[in-house]
């Protein structure tokens, strides 16, 4: 039976907040670390808000190691054109759908910006695709 790593955090840049280790982890560091611990493959979950690039590094991996990684993307939710990035983002190597993050200051007020205009919960009907929605401490719910 495989064993799978349901998450992990790949980045170059920018510095992991606690509990994550604050260097970055690249690709090679986690094969390095799945091998030694016999995983056979891993969820990346990019960390998109200490590493603006780490969805397309996470696409690089994939692409290198199709057998081993799978991608819960995270494509930002602020920009004008993010429905549309959203809607396509599903297409690129190794999404399995999507994880957004509420965790700072400038983004805890998302959720109730996307719940009342819905585009989240639309965009996840029409394409079928798995969404995990997480709030940072002291959010217990998205909205009401």
């Amino acid at each position: 039976m495989p064993i799978i790593d349901a998450q992990i955090h790949l980045w170059r840049k920018g510095i992991g907040t606690p509990p994550h280790q604050t260097a970055p982890y690249l690709l090679e560091d986690a094969i390095r670390d799945m091998d030694e611990a016999g995983v056979d493959g891993a969820i990346i979950h990019p960390p998109a808000s200490w590493d603006p690039d780490s969805n397309e590094q996470a696409v690089e991996a994939v692409q290198a190691h199709p057998d081993r990684f799978r991608i819960l993307a995270y494509p930002p939710l602020d920009r004008p054109e993010s429905p549309d990035l959203i809607r396509c983002w599903k297409d690129r190597p190794g999404v399995l759908g999507f994880r957004f993050y509420f965790n700072k200051p400038e983004n805890r007020n998302w959720p109730k910006i996307q719940s009342s205009s819905q585009p989240l919960r639309g965009l996840k009907m029409k394409m079928r695709a798995t969404a995990l929605l997480a709030t940072g401490r002291g959010q217990n719910r998205l909205s009401k």
